[in-house]
């Protein structure tokens, strides 16, 4: 994994006009479930790895995009997992968390 994504509540952004190249997934979102998200960075190998379920979650959507032919660096795949989290309150902001080889995790703000 390459990062955890924590979401604060969906009314704290503002609401998005809908452009024509926009995808809308119309993921259901569920008040007492904090949303949340998994990216992953796989080799790509003879194609996308298998969907794996995210533990304990009630809804998920995957989303997968193939890098192949860079110039610098192997074919792989980027995987975003979004998915409800635990039942309990949402954060307070967004973030990211970078997982640290054996010392815990770094967490950032998406807010300045």
């Amino acid at each position: 994994m390459l990062a955890l994504l924590l979401f604060e509540h969906l009314d704290a952004f503002r609401t998005a006009r809908i452009e024509s190249r926009d995808i809308v997934l119309g993921y259901p979102v569920t008040p007492s479930r904090p949303l949340a998200g998994k990216l992953h960075v796989e080799p790509l190998g003879d194609g996308l790895p298998l969907v794996r379920p995210v533990a304990g979650a009630s809804q998920e959507f995957h989303i997968a995009m193939e890098y192949r032919r860079l110039q610098r660096a192997p074919d792989f795949v980027l995987w975003l997992a979004l998915f409800d989290g635990p039942e309990g309150p949402w954060p307070p902001a967004s973030y990211i968390v970078f997982p640290e080889m054996g010392r815990g995790a770094v967490a950032q703000s998406a807010r300045p």
